[in-house]
């Protein structure tokens, strides 16, 4: 039986720093970091239409542009990020980087549930997969609204578009 609401985990990422590839995080260096401001911005107060559907972006490894999500015609008005300071595929090299991103997501996607209880959330994601497996453990389809999750993907014409990957309901 889990008695907890996580499930303790270990996650590696392959990190290639300076001369050093490896699977294992320095542990002594995550003492030396600073902090390493995770940047989230939400929609001003009086734009807010809580029966509209919410976009969040998670900028961890690219930025996510606007225009780019434009096309798929969804209401611009109720946008959350969160992002990081100088997004890049090899952002993450630490533990406690993990751990920052995960907490503050947890806290914006509480807050928007809130906010949100029956709109749909589309979740356009740059970012890499252990960030991407604690994002999925923080969903509960029993109460959260229902969740759609966007990929960068090239279309017939070899263009790159954000395409619908899948949708995470309630249960049934």
């Amino acid at each position: 039986a889990v008695i907890q609401e996580t499930n303790k985990v270990l996650l590696h990422q392959w990190r290639r720093r300076k001369d050093e590839q490896t699977w294992v995080w320095n542990q002594e260096e995550e003492k030396e970091e600073e902090s390493h401001n995770i940047l989230i911005s939400r929609p001003e107060e009086e734009f807010i239409k809580s029966s509209e559907l919410v976009i969040i972006k998670i900028e961890i490894s690219a930025k996510i542009d606007n225009e780019s999500i434009k096309p798929l015609d969804l209401p611009m008005n109720n946008l959350y990020s969160l992002s990081v300071n100088n997004p890049s595929v090899n952002w993450l090299q630490t533990e406690s980087q993990l751990n920052e991103v995960c907490r503050e997501y947890r806290n914006l996607f509480e807050q928007i549930s809130e906010i949100y209880k029956k709109s749909e959330i589309n979740l356009f994601y740059a970012g890499p997969i252990p960030i991407a497996i604690f994002i999925g453990q923080i969903y509960n389809p029993r109460i959260y609204p229902p969740l759609i999750i966007y990929n960068w993907q090239k279309n017939e014409n070899n263009l790159n578009e954000y395409k619908r990957v899948f949708g995470l309901r309630g249960l049934l």
